[in-house]
């Protein structure tokens, strides 16, 4: 299940109120279309364009420093999304210096806020959980001190921690913490805003992964509606929320329809980002599962070893998302009769799951019940 990683449309441009030379409207100009570049997933192009645009930047970072945080913002999800972890983690180190060295006004304020979240989303994608929850919650305790109640990032940071608590299982918690975003986003922004997509799209992901899935399609089709109204039916986020509903309706089993939602996702995420991208990857699973259960093993263990590939290129060998692929190709063996395979798949992500999850998480549980049956010769679940 896909979790959205844009809370907001944030990246609105250097801020037009700042006091700078007439060179800034065209800054403006050359940093929306770096947004644009990367919302179309044109990576290489938009990580040239942020580059260019802090250097351009020069000694106008002193005038005013909010610009060059908005650039180095855009750029680190720039370097993560085309799997340039160390320059994400670098840039990131940039913003912290910049922040550290402005001085303290309700501006840098708001700036330290949305590198906290920054840095704390990039944390939960590597898997380091613990880590990503103790930013998160030191970044909300400094924002209710600086900034006022209605600010967005209050939401913003609720709906980030939110995030890591479904993927830690803590379900309740995530659940609080989701739905009052959502309550104080609408109040702020409406209720018909492009960025209550994301909100509902996690909602929909949080009843999934409870396994609540007629539950979690009517959010998921509310986020689809809100996405696509905004930004078309071919944009990379649209994609994402596609498979977020595809997600729910196989749950209920409707796989046909599942997979029709599946293969649009993977299309539009191909022409976005290449054939072997990490979003690629997670919608590569979703279909091997479907034709799984529709009887078609061959073919969905070419799509699982596809899928494998493409997560442990962009995520590494031993996050936890690694272990859910390597989990359902134990199951495929296991169905399969082939059983020593079977054997070393859940072993794998049995030891990935050890390692980076907590003791009662559900896909902790589900491994080892797995291996455990197959011992005995009984069914299996994948995810």
């Amino acid at each position: 299940m896909l979790e959205s990683r844009r809370t907001s449309s944030a990246d609105s441009g250097i801020d037009p109120s700042s006091t700078m030379p007439s060179a800034h409207t065209d800054l403006s100009a050359l940093y929306e279309d770096a947004v644009s570049l990367h919302g179309a997933g044109r990576l290489v192009a938009a990580r040239a364009r942020t580059n260019s645009l802090f250097h351009a930047l020069g000694p106008l970072r002193r005038v005013a420093p909010g610009d060059a945080v908005r650039v180095l913002l855009l750029s680190a999800l720039v370097h993560w999304d085309a799997g340039e972890r160390r320059a994400a983690l670098r840039t990131h180190r940039k913003l912290q210096l910049l922040l550290e060295r402005a001085p303290q006004s309700w501006e840098v304020a708001e700036y330290r806020a949305e590198a906290a979240g920054a840095l704390a989303e990039l944390r939960r994608l590597q898997g380091r959980y613990a880590e990503a929850e103790s930013i998160y919650r030191a970044a909300r305790r400094k924002a209710r001190k600086q900034l006022s109640a209605q600010h967005e990032a209050h939401w913003m940071l609720m709906n980030g921690l939110a995030i890591v608590y479904k993927y830690t299982g803590q379900f309740a918690r995530a659940a609080r913490l989701y739905r009052a975003a959502l309550a104080r986003a609408s109040a702020s922004l409406g209720s018909e805003h492009a960025d209550l997509a994301s909100l509902f799209h996690n909602l929909g992901g949080l009843e999934h992964a409870r396994g609540r899935h007629a539950a979690g399609e009517p959010a998921a089709r509310r986020a689809l509606e809100l996405r696509e109204r905004a930004l078309g039916p071919e944009h990379p986020l649209v994609a994402a929320d596609m498979a977020a509903l595809a997600a729910l309706i196989e749950g209920q089993g409707r796989l046909d329809q599942a997979l029709s939602l599946y293969r649009r996702a993977l299309m539009l995420f191909e022409q976005a980002y290449g054939a072997d991208h990490y979003e690629v990857g997670v919608n590569l699973g979703s279909i091997a599962g479907v034709r799984l259960r529709q009887g078609h093993p061959v073919e969905a263990e070419a799509l699982y070893r596809r899928a494998l590939a493409c997560k442990q290129k962009w995520l590494g060998p031993q996050h936890p998302d690694v272990g859910t692929t390597l989990n359902n190709l134990g199951v495929l063996c296991g169905e399969a009769g082939r059983a020593v395979e079977a054997r070393r798949f859940y072993r794998r992500a049995l030891r990935i799951f050890e390692r980076s999850l907590p003791a009662s998480h559900p896909k902790r549980s589900l491994c080892l019940a797995n291996l455990t049956a197959l011992a005995f010769g009984r069914a299996r679940t994948t995810r």
